[in-house]
């Protein structure tokens, strides 16, 4: 049986660290993004200065009849390049979302695999470190996973054409800013508690 302990210790160890690597990851990605954001944020309030004829004075537009129509195609083509970098962006995001499904899904068969070879029990109620059962770990693991697949639904629709590029006020863009930087899909305190958990369960200095 402590042979078996010590092979759980050892895979569970392995997957929280690439789980935890994902995690910083994204965290850089989606900081790293926040200047993309801005930028298409604003451009898209400029664009709209295209309806607001206030903004063009009388002798600019006797003058260059089709400023506005150029000054449209222009903001176009910058919010379309400007929103793909964004979606590049979201991509690498969804790369690390895939890494940890993955790694969820390697749990899980760790556990079904202890299920059958040691009973219900064992893998409910058996402490792998300290005092939490492999069952804990699945769960937890499970439910900050969902958090990133909200998450990551959120940023995509961000960069949509019902996202960024729907913006008509300067207060929606700052909404939609915020909700990209802050990630209200992601619970901290969530994250917090199983940072927590494995520090403590594992005996490490730091979480892991």
């Amino acid at each position: 049986m402590a042979q078996n302990i010590g092979t759980l210790q050892r895979k569970l160890a392995t997957l929280i660290e690439e789980f935890k690597r994902a995690r910083n990851t994204w965290d850089e990605i989606n900081s790293h993004s926040f200047p993309a954001s801005n930028t298409m944020a604003n451009l898209v309030i400029q664009s709209r200065y295209v309806d607001e004829p206030q903004y063009w004075h009388p002798l600019l537009t006797l003058e260059f009849p089709n400023i506005m129509q150029k000054f449209d195609a222009k903001m176009q083509l910058l919010i379309e390049k400007q929103n793909g970098l964004l979606i590049d962006l979201t991509d690498k995001m969804a790369k690390q979302y895939n890494k940890m499904q993955k790694l969820c899904k390697e749990l899980s068969a760790v556990y079904n695999h202890a299920k059958e070879s040691h009973g219900l029990d064992f893998v409910d109620r058996q402490p792998i470190y300290q005092t939490c059962p492999l069952n804990t770990y699945v769960e937890r693991l499970a439910a900050i996973t969902d958090m990133y697949r909200l998450e990551l639904n959120t940023k995509k629709s961000l960069v949509s054409s019902t996202g960024f590029a729907g913006i008509t006020t300067r207060e929606e863009g700052i909404v939609l800013l915020s909700i990209w930087i802050n990630q209200p899909s992601i619970v901290k305190s969530a994250l917090q508690e199983w940072d927590d958990i494995c520090s403590t369960e594992m005996m490490l200095g730091a979480p892991v």
